[in-house]
């Protein structure tokens, strides 16, 4: 569905040579999420942390068993039916990705909660401490660098 939810800047992720107990990989098929995160790339999601969160990205199951890495949006939407026939304005999620305005939504929360597989925590790369050994030490991820 076309949403005006636009997707909101993300968070810069962290890169993982490995795997935390619990959490789940996951590789990109498409560019929906580039440059942040691109096809091929593969990312670390953590199944223990489902809360829906403005702004963070999750992997999402839809109802075919497809699974994605989303956005979630939240904004205020108007005309919103309630229960008793009348319209509101009401807080609604829709998800996203990066690159594209194309979304899913608005839903309830109770209906993104059902979605959430687990929260993506980082982009996950088996060989980046290797190549990160390569670096100057004031360019290299902070768990490389020698202790001073």
């Amino acid at each position: 569905m076309l949403s005006r939810a636009l997707p909101q800047p993300a968070r810069a992720l962290d890169v993982l040579s490995a795997v935390p107990a619990g959490c789940v990989v996951h590789r990109e098929r498409d560019d929906t999420n580039a440059p942040h995160i691109r096809a091929g790339e593969s990312i670390i999601a953590d199944p223990a942390d489902c809360e829906p969160l403005r702004g963070e990205l999750f992997l999402i199951e839809w109802s075919g068993g497809r699974r994605d890495v989303m956005q979630a949006v939240l904004r205020r939407e108007p005309g919103i039916v309630q229960s008793d026939g009348s319209r509101a304005e009401q807080d609604m999620w829709t998800l996203t990705g990066l690159s594209f305005c194309l979304a899913e939504g608005p839903m309830s929360e109770a209906h993104l909660r059902s979605k959430i597989v687990s929260r993506v925590i980082g982009l996950y790369d088996p060989a980046f401490e290797a190549r990160a050994e390569c670096l100057p030490v004031a360019l290299r991820p902070r768990e490389t660098q020698p202790p001073t």
